[in-house]
């Protein structure tokens, strides 16, 4: 997602949907099974949604994180 071939520009604009589309079909597949796993955690609606909250709110900063380092300075 964060490369480019050297192809020309309509090229290009499917490489990135394409790759999106790709990146997001996996996250959505490993998300299913976080998300699920609450459930198998603990019984209290309570706990489940202190234990999905913190992890959302964890996501959030390691995708942030992350998405910074490969920018160029």
């Amino acid at each position: 997602m964060f490369t480019t071939p050297d192809w020309s520009y309509d090229n290009k604009v499917i490489w990135a949907f394409v790759t999106y589309f790709l990146m997001s079909l996996t996250y959505t597949a490993i998300n299913i099974l976080y998300c699920s796993l609450g459930g198998v955690i603990t019984n209290d609606p309570g706990e489940r949604v202190s234990c999905q909250s913190y992890r959302f709110v964890k996501v959030g900063i390691a995708t942030l994180i992350l998405s910074l380092l490969p920018m160029p300075e």
